[in-house]
């Protein structure tokens, strides 16, 4: 694993415990957590790319083609590319964690 690799697993801990998703049966934590992350990785790939050049893009697309399984290699692609990616990162945690502890 390279050092910017993301760790999908130590996110996913870190969700079950920063949500309050612990007192849930294990198998509910894995459909909310892998729910909530699909919806916190498309709305951190939509925000970042807006802010990527058309070159970027283009080869963001060609990343996500060649690795259709692996979010991590997306996120690490758009951490290298974006100056701005952790803030971005942070805050579309946040406003999803809001929408998420409102609707509970």
């Amino acid at each position: 694993m390279n050092p910017t690799q993301t760790d999908i697993g130590t996110l996913k801990a870190q969700m079950i415990k920063e949500w309050g998703l612990q007192e849930m049966p294990p198998a509910e934590q894995d459909k909310m957590v892998d729910e909530l992350g699909e919806v916190l990785f498309k709305s951190i790939v939509l925000r970042v790319s807006d802010t990527l050049t058309d070159a970027d893009k283009d080869e963001l697309a060609s990343v996500a083609d060649q690795n259709p399984t692996n979010a991590g290699a997306v996120l690490d692609f758009l951490r290298e590319k974006s100056p701005d990616f952790d803030k971005i990162a942070s805050a579309e945690v946040a406003t999803l964690k809001r929408q998420f502890v409102f609707a509970a």
